[in-house]
This record gives structure tokens, C-alpha cells and sequence, in this order.
């Protein structure tokens, strides 16, 4: 058996795979990606020459508009068709032997645990980078109780959703 490479770590987190990542799973991963790179450059070159085009009668609503259509292109056009093909093609689902079912739900929850941990402090640092260059004072509204208590409470939810999502993709095999 092979040792597993960051790379390998990093796919399979980011197309949210638990089990081993085996050929057939990464071929169909690459055939994902390399859909996504196409579509991503066709929309580019598109997005990039309409922007090209509006830019010297409207500058700055040229800028904003590219912003927010590429940020909802990617969110809701790209990561929806590869969650889309991720669940069709079951690459998701981690098979495991029977007398293995409590260590996969033991490590279901430190998924969950550590995906709990990682959301708040991810959005409270955007947060904070964000608010970086308002006028008024930063400091309070970084270090208000009701802020760290409402990303405490949202990292608390968001880590029981993942560790039940977490749960739900662990199958018995056969």
C-alpha cells in the first residue's frame, strides 16, 4: 500500500471523500476537473471581454459586476455541477468493512470536530480582514461577546451537520 501524497489529501478533502481514493475514483475525479477547467476557461475569456468592453463607460460598475458574476459563477455554477457529479457517481459514499463501522463513525465525529473548529475561525478571520479598512473602530466589533458567541454557535451547527453528513455516507460493505 501506497503512502498517501497531500495531494491526494487535499482532493480528497475538497470533493469531501472519506474512503481510499482508488482508480476508478480518481478518474472520474479528473474527468470532474478537467469538465470544470473547460468550462471555467470558456466562461473567462467571455467574462474577460465583456468586461474589456463596458469597462471604459463604466468603470466601476464594471468591476463590482465582474466581482459578484464570477464569485456566483464559480459558488453556484462550478461547485453545484461538481456536487452534482460527486453524488451521481456515489464517490462520496465510504464502504466499510463490518468490525470497522465504530472506528469510521469514531472518525466521522473528529471530521466533524475538527470542521467545527475550522469554520468559525475561517469566517472570523474574513471578518476581521474585511472590516479591516471601515472608519469606525475595529477592536470593539472584532472582540464584542455577541460576535464570537454568534461564529461559536454557527461552528457548533456546522460541525454537527458535517459530522451527520459525515454519518450518513459511511455504508457497511458488502
Amino acid at each position: 500500500m501506497t503512502k498517501e501524497t497531500i495531494m491526494d489529501k487535499i482532493i480528497k478533502r475538497f470533493y469531501g471523500i472519506s474512503g481510499p481514493l482508488d482508480e476508478y475514483r480518481r478518474a472520474e475525479i479528473n474527468q470532474i476537473g478537467n469538465n470544470c477547467f473547460m468550462i471555467l476557461i470558456i466562461y473567462m475569456f467571455l467574462s474577460s471581454f465583456a468586461a474589456l468592453i463596458f469597462y471604459t463607460r463604466f468603470p466601476e460598475a464594471t468591476f463590482f459586476a465582474l466581482i459578484f458574476m464570477n464569485l456566483g459563477f464559480l459558488l453556484y455554477g462550478v461547485f453545484m455541477y461538481i456536487l452534482f457529479k460527486v453524488a451521481k457517481l456515489n464517490l462520496t459514499e465510504n464502504e466499510v468493512p463490518a468490525d470497522k463501522i465504530k472506528d469510521a463513525k469514531r472518525q466521522a465525529a473528529r471530521r466533524g470536530l475538527l470542521a467545527g473548529f475550522e469554520f468559525p475561525v475561517l469566517m472570523y478571520g474574513f471578518t476581521v480582514l474585511t472590516s479591516w479598512g471601515m472608519k469606525e473602530p475595529i477592536l470593539p466589533e472584532i472582540f464584542s461577546l455577541k460576535r464570537i458567541a454568534f461564529y461559536v454557535i454557527a461552528g457548533v451547527l456546522f460541525g454537527v451537520m458535517m459530522w451527520l453528513i459525515c454519518l450518513a455516507r459511511i455504508t457497511k460493505a458488502k
